[in-house]
């Protein structure tokens, strides 16, 4: 039977936990082990068999403002081209949720483009306590607002 494969994009900004999130999910690595992980440049591919047939062609996307900048403008054909799902990991102490949403609009609008892409949201907390009350205060509405606006389906990510 011929593998099936799926580009998968993981985006957010800087530190939001996307490296982590993948390492613990696919590469087995305990949570207090991410702490050892180092930023990621530009963006790290990794192949990953799933579920039998399935294998999905991750792609972890820097978040940093001059890698994002980059992907939405001279990359974008290459980064956003078959693109099955789009995961954007929001941190939740994060102070600057507004722009955080905008790059977040803007990742998903590039990915959703005439392709049938399929968008999810995480909201990372690094200390999983009653997630929605650790989103900073004036974010919480924002970042409420964005998920349950029917454009995505959110997960929690501890």
């Amino acid at each position: 039977m011929q593998a099936q494969w799926k580009k998968v994009l993981l985006m957010g900004k800087s530190n939001a936990g996307k490296t982590s999130m993948r390492s613990i999910i696919f590469a087995n690595y305990i949570a207090r082990e991410t702490t050892r992980l180092g930023y990621t440049q530009d963006v790290e591919h990794s192949h990953v068999r799933f579920l039998g047939n399935l294998v999905l062609n991750l792609w972890d996307c820097g978040g940093q403002e001059a890698y994002m900048e980059s992907y939405f403008e001279s990359q974008r054909d290459h980064i956003f081209r078959n693109v099955a799902v789009l995961i954007y990991v929001f941190d939740v102490e994060s102070r600057q949720m507004k722009k955080d949403i905008q790059v977040s609009t803007e990742a998903a609008m590039h990915a959703h483009l005439g392709t049938g892409t399929r968008i999810r949201t995480c909201i990372h907390a690094r200390r999983p306590t009653n997630m929605l009350t650790n989103v900073h205060a004036p974010s919480r509405p924002s970042i409420l607002s964005f998920v349950g606006g029917g454009r995505c389906s959110t997960f929690p990510c501890v």
